[in-house]
């Protein structure tokens, strides 16, 4: 699924010009980011254990 959000991105970008490609990258860039600290904290709730 994030290939694709990155494909259609550039996609879209590349028909605006060079800078939104540096945009669009930059946004891709921050969304992974953000996709790795949901997956950091949904593995440690899944540790969690309520007696």
């Amino acid at each position: 699924m994030i290939m694709l959000l990155r494909t259609t991105a550039i996609a879209t970008a590349s028909r605006k010009g060079v800078h939104q490609v540096a945009t669009a990258e930059e946004k891709i860039a921050e969304a992974l980011n953000q996709l790795v600290k949901v997956d950091s904290v949904k593995k440690l709730s899944a540790t969690i254990r309520i007696p």
